[in-house]
């Protein structure tokens, strides 16, 4: 990317659009007409879908995988978050200018496409495309620490494949019950008593940044990003919800205050899996603009 973004610079490359994708990778007719329409972005992301062959274990383990990811997002949406994409480096397209901006992907050993997009959405909205998914071949894979072939070959090692644990969806109602009272405390302090230190702190700062209302809005969305947003999901998980086998969790997605309907399928039949996937594809990839920079 850093090199696309010289001869971009250059002008020997004519699009500001740098595609992150895998060699193998299946693109859709229309992959390269979706950036045209999104000048206005920082970057865009693509929905995605894990083809093999069902009777394949590594595949359908990658289903419950690609499940549990969209569930995630899914669950993130519902609650209000400007983070409710999929951080895959295999279905995004960046804006050179921004890019550059931000001084490109961080250097990790992994998760450098959450951390970019986290900072990229400060400065530019992100898409998640309403478009046809990529197509990503299942195949293990080690190149990384985390991601989804290990944790493909994880879950395929399992005596059960639903015994993977997943979020509990109470993380997704408290962190909405979260965003609904930082957001009113800006206008009535009355909410901050809901919040801890960190978040009043925060919003001290942001009054303080300006008078004018909608710029103390962006500065607090600034500050509470993709990162802070993880941080505060896992402490609800650590300190009432733990996670739950995808087994129980399509039982208990049904209870829960915050609607997940999109991720139900029949537990006994592998062929509705993929179904659940495509709901809660069209739920996450319908178009709208995300980001702090979204007020």
């Amino acid at each position: 990317c850093d090199l696309a973004t010289m001869l971009i610079a250059k002008q020997c490359i004519t699009s500001p659009w740098i595609h992150s994708l895998d060699a193998d990778a299946q693109l859709p007719g229309d992959y390269f007409t979706h950036t045209d329409q999104s000048s206005d972005c920082s970057a865009v992301i693509y929905p995605f879908q894990h083809i093999g062959d069902m009777d394949c274990p590594h595949h359908r383990a990658t289903l419950v995988y690609e499940w549990h990811i969209l569930r995630y997002a899914l669950g993130l949406k519902r609650a209000g978050s400007r983070h409710a994409w999929v951080p895959l480096g295999s279905a995004m397209a960046i804006h050179a200018a921004d890019y550059a901006r931000v001084r490109g992907f961080p250097v990790r050993a992994a998760g450098e496409d959450f951390y970019l997009l986290s900072k990229l959405s400060k400065v530019r909205p992100v898409r998640c495309l309403s478009a046809q998914p990529i197509r990503i071949q299942s195949r293990t894979s080690d190149r990384v620490p985390f991601g989804t072939g290990p944790a493909a070959q994880r879950i395929s090692e399992l005596a059960d494949p639903l015994a993977w644990p997943s979020r509990h969806p109470a993380v997704f109602v408290e962190l909405m019950k979260y965003n609904e009272n930082l957001m009113k405390s800006l206008g009535d302090k009355i909410y901050e008593h809901t919040l801890d230190q960190a978040s009043r702190d925060a919003l001290d700062r942001a009054r303080a940044a300006s008078p004018d209302a909608a710029r103390q809005r962006r500065h607090l969305l600034a500050w509470f990003d993709a990162f802070r947003e993880l941080k505060r999901i896992h402490h609800f998980r650590d300190s009432h919800y733990k996670d739950k086998p995808v087994r129980e969790l399509v039982t208990l997605d049904r209870f829960s205050d915050i609607d997940l309907s999109e991720s139900r399928f029949d537990i006994d039949d592998w062929t509705d899996l993929p179904r659940a996937n495509s709901r809660m594809r069209a739920a996450i990839y319908d178009g709208q603009t995300l980001g702090a920079s979204v007020y």
